[in-house]
């Protein structure tokens, strides 16, 4: 299976790869993330060895937070875009940390749906 480079650029490339499914595949995709982020981020992506024990280290109420809010995004098809601070870097830095800003909106009316807004996830370390 391809691994992408957990950058702004891969990420990109990954979420194109996703919205070109269709919606019950793309379920199936964001269901598989935001149960286990972290396996699925390792099965998709090129990750650090630093990187994935920062993950583990994140509660897991907080890494629900995050994967279902991310999933959201994914499932409405919305803009995702990644920001890494210190990237390539294996050494994590001590103030090492995760922001996940989402503004979305989906709005269902005459049997159509409208999603609207976009997701930035930015990673510091």
């Amino acid at each position: 299976m391809e691994k992408f480079m957990f950058t702004a650029e891969g990420v990109m490339s990954y979420t194109a790869k996703l919205y070109a499914l269709d919606d019950a595949k793309l379920t199936l995709e964001v269901s598989a993330f935001a149960t286990d982020p972290i396996a699925y981020l390792s099965e998709n992506f090129e990750l650090a060895v630093g990187h994935l024990e920062y993950l583990r280290d994140i509660s897991e109420h907080a890494r629900t937070i995050f994967s279902w809010s991310l999933g959201a995004a994914l499932l409405a098809r919305r803009p995702v875009t990644i920001r890494i601070i210190h990237p390539g870097s294996e050494k994590l830095p001590a103030d090492a940390c995760l922001l996940l800003s989402s503004t979305q909106a989906s709005h269902y009316a005459a049997t159509s749906l409208d999603n609207t807004g976009n997701c930035e996830l930015t990673l510091t370390w």
